[in-house]
């Protein structure tokens, strides 16, 4: 069993950003290990091959990183890479997310949570050879630092590659989201991912009823469904026929109309589609009937015609005798009163 002695760190050697994860990962495990090359250990705990170990560390000695270490020399120097992971992580974490870990921490998180196998399901999800040195950090300290577990975060990770959105990025914001809201345990993620895929498929038959299948819905329109869907409790049938009748009536799809008939079929009490299709019948024929009266009403106001204003130089022979007689006999009557 050979024993090694660290000769300065690694991030001062061209050779470290040039590495390959596997490589790197050796030199995590070997320096957990206190120097100890136990090659079965190395294996297991850097989860690379026999063949891969022996390369990593020729390299690491060409680069005059490690070095075989005689009797009773200290194998590992405490400064070794740092207090905190510096230059060969140069990709920062969001302050309040995840603080950094020394590579020791790493290290050690790598071997006790077993990720190695976690790191390659999510390179394979991500379609890629293997995760950088930055993404396997900000894992670790994910798992570390909320005690979640590899399977914990390879479903989370499956499920965000379902919805077309992982990234390592996402995948460390959603886990500390959930976490804060009380699921940080496989049981509660897998309730919370049957949820969503409950609600998913929901929203999927709302796109089909509204004809959208380029994109995906807006916050608004999604606002609606939750409503209709949560506040309501209508189902997928009784929307489907609010927009029938909408485009009926309209011309296009809205969804502030569909809204006014389903919150109208609510406020009247309506559960089922039957009940639906009464409401709105009676209610078609309530605006038809004041529709109709509004029509006689004004139909009557445009027919009623104005009596004429006298104009000056008008004359009727008629009118105009029954007022000269009537002239005369009070006049006559005036006459013999005197």
């Amino acid at each position: 069993m050979t024993r090694y002695k660290f000769l300065k760190r690694a991030t001062e050697t061209e050779e470290f950003s040039e590495a390959s994860l596997g490589e790197v990962k050796v030199l995590l495990a070997l320096y957990e290990a206190e120097g100890v090359c136990d090659e079965e250990k190395l294996t297991e705990s850097s989860g690379v091959s026999r063949a891969r170990l022996t390369s990593a560390l020729a390299l690491w000695q060409e680069a005059g990183v490690i070095a075989p270490a005689e009797e009773g020399e200290y194998a590992v120097s405490v400064s070794y890479f740092g207090s905190r992971v510096s230059e060969e992580f140069p990709e920062r974490v969001v302050l309040g997310e995840l603080e950094e870990e020394s590579a020791a921490d790493i290290a050690k998180t790598i071997r006790n949570n077993k990720l190695a196998s976690l790191f390659d399901e999510c390179a394979a999800m991500m379609h890629k050879t293997m995760l950088t040195p930055a993404e396997i950090r900000r894992i670790s300290e994910l798992s570390s630092q909320y005690e979640l577990s590899e399977e914990y975060i390879a479903l989370l990770a499956a499920h965000l590659n379902e919805e077309n959105m992982l990234s390592v990025g996402i995948l460390v914001k959603r886990a500390i989201t959930l976490v804060g809201r009380g699921i940080a345990n496989v049981d509660a993620l897998a309730e919370y991912i049957e949820a969503r895929e409950t609600e998913r498929g929901e929203l999927s038959k709302y796109k089909s009823i509204f004809g959208i299948y380029d994109r995906s819905l807006s916050k608004s329109e999604r606002e609606y469904i939750e409503k209709w869907s949560g506040e309501f409790c209508f189902g997928t049938e009784i929307v489907g026929m609010a927009y029938d009748i909408t485009v009926l009536n309209t011309q296009k799809s809205s969804f502030k109309y569909i809204d006014k008939l389903l919150t109208d079929w609510h406020t009247a009490g309506c559960k089922t589609l039957a009940d639906c299709e009464k409401r709105y019948e009676e209610r078609r024929l309530e605006l038809e009937a004041e529709a109709e009266e509004k029509r006689a009403k004004t139909e009557s106001r445009r027919g009623e015609k104005k009596k004429p204003k006298p104009r000056y130089g008008d004359f009727d022979p008629e009118e105009a005798f029954k007022i000269a007689l009537a002239r005369s006999f009070n006049n006559t009557d005036g006459g013999e009163e005197n």
